[in-house]
């Protein structure tokens, strides 16, 4: 059962993610922006992907910085 409901949600969250962005990009919406730290969601996203590597017995070696700010939506 979760191998269904996992990627489902991730397909939910990308389709609200193109969905909030069409908005922004016709003007309908204005984005909230807040300073974040990018860096922080790269490894979040990395890692979502942890269980599909290691069952492949694959590697995933990645140099972040420990903290980039950046000013955006966090959540797009």
């Amino acid at each position: 059962m979760e191998t269904i409901i996992t990627p489902s949600k991730k397909l939910t969250t990308l389709v609200t993610n193109i969905l909030k962005f069409n908005k922004v990009e016709n003007k309908e919406i204005i984005s909230s922006a807040n300073p974040y730290n990018v860096c922080r969601q790269l490894i979040d996203c990395a890692l979502s992907f942890e269980e599909s590597w290691e069952q492949k017995n694959n590697a995933f070696i990645a140099e972040v910085e420990e903290r980039a700010m950046i000013h955006a939506d966090e959540e797009m």
